[in-house]
């Protein structure tokens, strides 16, 4: 079995006996279920997260706020030591604005698979990312063509994908999504992700761990204060090109599409309103 072998995460897990399951079974049609369900459940997220990366250029640690809604849109903020932006993208799916600070300028263009690898080298395509942060299958699920059950109570289902590669998920003994692996044509590894410290109440998983093989990169994905399915409007996902003398200042949108301070007032301070004051704004007007 692939998935039951592999270790994701901080540790390599000892192999476990397995033994081969029908895919048609009743087990795997009630596993297939339980994804179906999980992933009907989980269509956007907004949350604070604490990434690590580890590369051949060495580690690095940052800030990230992250607002993502499948099947393809997306913003990820990178703060620095004092909460300012240091880079911002947004995407709607179709087209995308980065900002970078030490140009104070905005980069806008069409949305593409390799978007992640030329901006964040993280090589993979934006809507196989939104749904692995958050903790469903990226890929379209059929019939898995093998299947295994290890001793330790956890199940694996392995499909072929359409485009030549494959998606292997491990189904923890609880129910829980616990690792996937997506490969491309030939076998070839794109990433390894494992799901970690499962929310009590949601089961939402607060520790991701992905590994891309093919570009020598780690990351460890620590989330805080996680809105699941929150109302998100549309200019959350593309950037509000207004300038300032101090350069490009994104200001900060509510859920509702409202500001939370007027143009005038971040652009006379030169800085933007907090994405922290924007969260408890946002969570007290949703109750």
């Amino acid at each position: 079995a692939v998935l039951l072998l592999v270790g994701l995460g901080c540790a390599t897990p000892p192999s476990v006996p397995t033994q081969r399951v029908d895919p048609g079974s009743a087990e795997v049609r009630q596993a297939l279920a339980r994804l179906a369900e999980i992933s009907e459940g989980r269509r956007a997220l907004r949350a604070q997260a604490r990434v690590r990366l580890d590369g051949a250029s060495g580690a690095s640690f940052a800030r990230h706020l992250l607002i993502l809604e499948r099947p393809d849109r997306m913003r990820l903020e990178i703060l620095g030591l004092v909460g300012q932006r240091v880079a911002v993208l947004a995407s709607d799916g179709q087209g995308y604005d980065l900002y970078r600070a030490e140009t104070g300028r905005v980069e806008r263009g069409p949305v593409h698979a390799g978007l992640l690898a030329e901006v964040a080298g993280v090589p993979l395509a934006p809507a196989d990312l939104i749904a692995l942060l958050l903790g469903v299958p990226p890929r379209e699920l059929g019939v898995p063509d093998a299947a295994e059950r290890g001793a330790d109570g956890r199940l694996a289902l392995h499909f072929e994908l359409p485009d030549g590669g494959r998606q292997h998920l491990l189904m923890e003994a609880d129910g829980r999504l616990g690792a996937v692996r997506l490969e491309g044509e030939g076998a070839q590894a794109l990433v390894d992700v494992g799901y970690a410290k499962p929310d009590p109440a949601t089961g939402f998983a607060q520790r991701v761990s992905l590994a891309f093989t093919s570009a020598d990169l780690q990351a460890d994905v620590e989330f805080g204060r996680v809105e699941l399915d929150p109302p998100l409007a549309d200019a959350l996902f593309r950037l509000d090109l207004a300038t300032s003398p101090g350069g490009y200042q994104a200001p900060c949108v509510r859920g509702d599409g409202s500001r939370s301070c007027s143009p005038q007032s971040w652009s006379r301070t030169r800085r933007c309103c907090s994405f922290s004051c924007c969260s408890r704004t946002t969570a007290r007007s949703s109750r």
